[in-house]
């Protein structure tokens, strides 16, 4: 767990070191990105919980079964999924994945509840624009490629772990918690096993100008790959 908890918060770091610098305009209490669609590896809700006591996850929990009857992005396919489609030439598919669906059970009075642990898929929402304004985050390519990268790094990492919503995971977790090690609850089937990065889904235009970046990472990979 303290490898994990370790390498994450290196991997947190680049990636704001990196993403810094491009014009983005969020700041304190701006949520209309903070939906219920979130979605976050396991070795990632590891990372979240790290340190919280009992009623603090007795609070997630509750928070969690809150939303936990609402409609929901729940990915079919990871973003390692998606590698190995592209670069088996297979078109990777489209999944619903609305915003309008409500916010995330973790925000309260538009503050995010975990925002120090948060997962790299909520630190990964940067806009050059208000969200409000256009409803939807707008970005610079550069900086869609440098988050699909840690996504890709992130998953490969927990390659035996599984990934899901934020509420699955929560809830799952807490089953598993209430019922033993050994139990695996309905919530697992709409969890998808992780898998390591078969290719970093980088464009041309990016390859030189990321080159440090992704060897940064590749030894953060190979590292952790011999603990």
């Amino acid at each position: 767990m303290e490898d994990n908890a370790e390498v994450l918060g290196q991997i947190y770091l680049l990636h704001e070191q990196y993403t810094r610098g491009h014009g983005m305009v969020c700041e304190k209490g701006c949520s209309a990105c903070c939906t219920c669609n979130v979605t976050l590896t396991s070795m990632e809700y590891a990372f979240m919980v790290n340190g919280m006591g009992e009623q603090e996850k007795k609070r997630l929990e509750e928070r969690a079964l809150k939303g936990g009857a609402g409609k929901r992005f729940r990915p079919g396919y990871t973003i390692n999924n998606m590698a190995a489609l592209c670069l088996a030439g297979q078109e990777p598919p489209e999944e619903e994945n609305d915003p309008a669906w409500g916010i995330c059970p973790l925000l309260r009075e538009y503050m995010c509840t975990i925002y120090e642990t948060r997962p790299l898929a909520c630190r990964m929402l940067l806009s050059q624009v208000q969200c409000r304004q256009l409803g939807y985050a707008q970005m610079p390519p550069l900086v869609l490629t440098l988050n699909n990268l840690f996504m890709q790094v992130v998953e490969h990492l927990d390659a035996r772990g599984v990934s899901g919503n934020l509420t699955d995971m929560i809830l799952w977790h807490s089953q598993r918690e209430n019922e033993g090690s050994g139990y695996s609850p309905p919530l697992a089937a709409h969890l998808i096993n992780n898998s390591r990065a078969p290719v970093f889904m980088v464009p041309p235009e990016h390859r030189e100008q990321l080159g440090p970046l992704m060897g940064q990472l590749s030894r953060i990979m190979a590292d952790q790959q011999k603990r």
